[in-house]
């Protein structure tokens, strides 16, 4: 019985410390989705959401001024696959809340 419930108590510390592990990478990042061409732009990582959302309008600046038609801006708790993808891309997040 007590092996069992050490088998238990190990499963359980690995599991605990694999959980923090998925999240560390994780980050706050900017997605900007450009139009025409059709583009996905990821800016980070950041360590804060407002760290995040205070970059974002010189992101969308700057795609502007490469004339980039700029269809929809976000802050995401996220791990991009790349920082510029073509198409439109999701990842999966834990979390968003800033729209622009």
């Amino acid at each position: 019985i007590m092996n069992q419930t050490l088998k238990g108590v190990l499963r359980w510390i690995t599991g605990f410390f694999q959980f923090f592990e998925r999240k560390v990478d994780s980050e706050w990042w900017v997605r900007i989705k450009a139009e025409n061409p059709e583009y996905t732009y990821y800016f980070g990582p950041f360590e804060t959401r407002e760290m995040a959302q205070d970059k974002l309008p010189g992101f969308v600046e700057d795609l502007h001024n490469e004339a980039a038609h700029i269809s929809d801006c976000t802050v995401e708790f996220c791990a991009p696959p790349q920082p510029t993808i073509r198409g439109s891309h999701q990842p999966p997040r834990l979390m968003s809340d800033f729209s622009a």
